[in-house]
C-alpha cells in the first residue's frame, strides 16, 4: 500500500515592527546634548547649542519659503539654506500633512502622503496605510488640540550642492522623541519627508552648528570620522543579518539582539516546514550625513531588508493577512519573501569609539512568494 505523503503547516508570522526597544544587552547609551532644546530618548531636555536658542529668533538667511508651496529660494553660500523661522513653518506644514494623512482612508490619506514625503519614507507611508486593516488604525489625533509641535535641530550649510537638508525633532505625547529629515533635491520641488525614526531610549542627538550658519553636509568620500558612514552602516547591516555572523564593532543600544531574536524565534516556529534567511543591505548612496559641531557625524540611512522562508519539500506555509496584503498566495510550497525598510541613524565618532545606532524604524513594505 502506497503511504500517503503527509503535508506540515506553519503559520508564517510577520517580521518585527519595531518602535523602540528597552533593552541593552549588548552596548550602552549614549552621551551628548542637541541643538534647539531637544529632547533626549531618556525624556529630559537636552543642553541648547550655545548661544542658539538664545538667538534663534535672530536667524537669519536670505532664503524664502512658502509653507504652501514649499518653495525656498537659494541661500548664499555659507549660511543656512533656510531661516529657522521658514525651517520651522514647512516642518510643521509637512508633518501636519504626514499626520492628517494617518487619520483619514483611500484617496485623501494616499494624497497626503505623497504631498509630504518621497523617496524610501514616501515607499514606507504608503505600505503602512495599505496594511492598516491588518495592523489596526493609528490612535485618533485631535491636531488642532494637539498639533504637530516640530523642534528644528539642523539646517544644512547652502555649499551649491544638494539635497539640502533640515533635521526635526518631534515628541509624541507619551512616546520617544521622533527624528525627521527633511530634504529639497537637485531636481527641483520642494522640501519633503524623506527620513523618519523614533530614537532608542537613552540616546541623544549631539550639537550641531548654529541654525543661521547651517550644518556642513558630507557629500562624498568617508569623511574625518574614526568609521565612515558606507561602512558604518553597511557594518550594523550585516550585524542583524540571520544567522548571525561575527559581530562588527558598533553599539546600537539594544536593538540588534532584539531583530536577532526576533529572527530566531521564527526560525523555529517554522523549523520544520522551512528555513528561515534574512539579509540586511545598505543601497548605494541611500545616506546623509550631517557634520556636527565638534567634528562627530550623523548620518542617516535606510536599509532594505529580505526575510526568505524556502519551504522544505512535502511542506506548506499558511502566510498571514500580513503576507497577504500584498501577495493573495494563501498557501506557499515553494518561497516566501518579506521586504522590509528599515530607517536608522548612526552617531560617528570624532576621535575615538564605535559608531552608535541612535535611531530605528522598521516597515514592511511588500511580499512575495509560491
Amino acid at each position: 500500500m502506497q503511504s500517503l505523503r503527509l503535508v506540515a503547516v506553519a503559520t508564517l508570522s510577520a517580521t518585527l515592527l519595531l518602535t523602540a526597544c528597552s533593552d541593552s544587552t549588548d552596548d550602552g547609551a549614549s552621551t551628548g546634548s542637541s541643538s534647539g532644546e531637544a529632547t533626549s530618548a531618556g525624556g529630559d531636555p537636552a543642553q541648547s547649542t550655545s548661544g542658539d536658542a538664545a538667538s534663534a529668533t535672530g536667524d537669519t538667511g536670505e532664503a524664502t519659503a512658502g509653507a504652501d508651496d514649499d518653495v525656498v529660494t537659494a541661500a548664499p553660500v555659507g549660511e543656512g539654506v533656510i531661516s529657522l523661522e521658514e525651517a520651522e513653518g514647512l516642518a510643521r506644514t509637512l508633518l501636519t500633512r504626514a499626520a492628517e494623512s494617518t487619520q483619514v482612508d483611500g484617496e485623501p490619506a494616499r494624497q497626503g502622503i505623497v504631498t509630504a514625503y518621497r523617496g524610501a519614507a514616501r515607499e514606507a507611508a504608503l505600505a503602512a496605510d495599505q496594511l492598516e486593516p491588518v495592523a489596526g488604525e493609528p490612535p485618533e489625533r485631535n491636531l488642532e488640540a494637539d498639533p504637530v509641535e516640530p523642534n528644528v535641530l539642523a539646517v544644512s550649510r547652502a555649499d551649491e550642492q544638494s539635497p539640502e537638508l533640515i533635521l526635526v525633532q518631534t515628541t509624541p505625547k507619551g512616546d520617544l522623541p521622533e527624528l525627521h529629515l527633511l530634504s529639497r533635491p537637485a531636481t527641483g520641488g520642494g522640501f519633503r519627508i524623506m527620513w523618519s525614526a523614533p530614537m532608542l531610549p537613552e540616546t541623544e542627538v549631539g550639537t550641531f552648528d548654529r541654525r543661521s550658519v547651517g550644518s556642513p553636509v558630507l557629500r562624498s568620500g568617508g569623511g574625518d570620522f574614526v568609521t565612515p558612514p558606507g561602512t558604518a552602516l553597511t557594518g550594523l547591516a550585516d550585524y542583524i543579518d540571520y544567522p548571525p555572523s561575527d559581530a562588527p564593532d558598533v553599539r546600537t543600544n539594544g536593538y540588534a539582539p532584539l531583530v536577532r531574536k526576533s529572527a530566531t524565534e521564527q526560525a523555529q516556529q517554522v523549523a520544520a516546514q522551512a528555513t528561515l534567511r534574512e539579509t540586511n543591505s545598505l543601497t548605494k548612496d541611500d545616506y546623509w550625513t550631517l557634520v556636527q559641531e565638534d567634528g562627530t557625524g550623523i548620518t542617516f540611512g535606510v536599509l532594505d531588508r529580505e526575510t526568505v522562508f524556502d519551504v522544505r519539500a512535502g511542506s506548506q506555509l499558511i502566510p498571514p493577512d500580513t503576507f497577504t496584503t500584498f501577495n493573495d498566495d494563501e498557501v506557499l510550497t515553494d518561497r516566501a519573501t518579506l521586504d522590509t525598510l528599515v530607517f536608522v541613524a548612526m552617531r560617528l565618532p570624532a576621535q575615538d569609539g564605535p559608531p552608535e545606532l541612535i535611531a530605528a524604524r522598521e516597515q514592511i513594505v511588500g511580499a512575495s512568494g509560491s
